[in-house]
């Protein structure tokens, strides 16, 4: 790493450590970039030692460690973190197939109000997996439920966050959003 200007030195909130903002060529490749450090007292591997010292003499210079600041969460952060939660209850199928849901609980609905009801995915769902068509639609709605239930406890947590005053800066933790 080659170390053209330390910007800024900040303590963190955990002991121990601060965040350096620099400007350094990381990869030897001429370029002159911004980058972050965490450097960890008394780490010695990879950079640590050249950007210690590059600090030190930072200091020396006059440069002033600022002290840690917490920055408040802004509602466009939790919002992004409870969409990122949300994106998580629904990962494991594909957006086309996400899609066919609105299709598939419909028919299942119709299929309730109508034993003889005209249900060509759901017939074709349970084929594909050796089901009746009324357990096909029973697993439908069971999911339906369980990701109506999943998404309402993340958006009730993501309201409940936007409304605190002040708001945790620890509002990525679970404990928030269960």
């Amino acid at each position: 790493m080659n170390i053209q200007d330390i910007v800024s030195v900040s303590e963190t909130a955990t002991v121990d450590v601060k965040l350096v903002i620099m400007t350094a060529d990381i990869d030897g490749d001429g370029v002159f970039e911004e980058v972050r450090y965490g450097l960890i007292e008394g780490d010695t591997h990879g950079a640590a030692s050249q950007v210690r010292q590059a600090v030190d003499d930072w200091i020396a210079d006059g440069g002033a460690v600022a002290a840690y600041e917490v920055v408040a969460a802004t509602e466009a952060d939790i919002r992004a973190e409870g969409a990122r939660r949300l994106r998580l209850i629904a990962a494991a199928y594909t957006a086309e197939e996400r899609e066919t849901w609105a299709t598939q609980v419909d028919e299942a609905n119709a299929l309730a109000a109508d034993p003889e009801a005209d249900v060509p995915m759901i017939e074709a769902l349970a084929a594909a997996d050796g089901v009746t068509v009324a357990q096909m639609a029973g697993f439908i709605m069971a999911n339906k439920n369980a990701f109506t239930a999943a998404s309402a406890a993340i958006l009730a947590a993501q309201r409940t966050l936007i409304a605190m005053d002040p708001r945790p800066t620890d509002y990525t933790d679970n404990t928030h959003w269960t």
